[in-house]
């Protein structure tokens, strides 16, 4: 019984570590450029690296990254922008799984105005970034994670591509 009450500790602690990292590159970038940061918060992109900085973040803290972020995305998401960030979330979350079935040649996914082959790889390039910068959990890390920052002021993203 303390095993799973210790768990659930380690659980809650390691989300808002992820929620803090999430939370603070959105706030920067708003500080920075509200117009253009707010803009680009709903995108392909951004649901790719949540969920990539989420499941990798999760693992690398010691927990199960595919069980944990399912357990704990919701309450991260609404921890960083109550209301939004989760619905943007789900939204293009669901917009890709649309993506996924639809044909390239003259076909745009609803709402983004993108075609299907492109929400996915945007969506890939957030999953990859949002990977490498969950490496800042890590021990002896000193990186800090930002490409979700540099992605909503339009800057230079900074990571590895993930290996097939």
């Amino acid at each position: 019984m303390f095993g799973l009450f210790k768990q659930r500790k380690a659980e809650r602690e390691a989300a808002i570590r992820i929620g803090f990292e999430i939370h603070r590159q959105i706030r920067c970038a708003i500080e920075q450029n509200e117009l253009k940061a707010g803009s680009r918060l709903p995108s392909f992109f951004t649901v790719g690296y949540i969920y990539g900085f989420v499941r990798i973040g999760f693992a690398t803290l010691g927990l199960n990254g595919e069980q944990t972020t399912e357990k704990w995305i919701k309450n991260i998401c609404d921890g960083v922008l109550p209301g939004r960030l989760y619905e943007i979330f789900a939204r293009f979350l669901a917009a890709l799984e649309l993506a996924k079935s639809m044909d390239d040649k003259n076909s745009v996914v609803s709402g983004s105005g993108i075609a299907p082959s492109d929400a996915i790889k945007q969506f890939e390039m957030g999953v990859e970034a949002g990977a490498f910068d969950a490496g800042s959990f890590a021990a002896h890390s000193d990186r800090t994670a930002n490409n979700l920052g540099n992605h909503l002021l339009g800057e230079k993203l900074e990571y590895l591509p993930l290996s097939d």
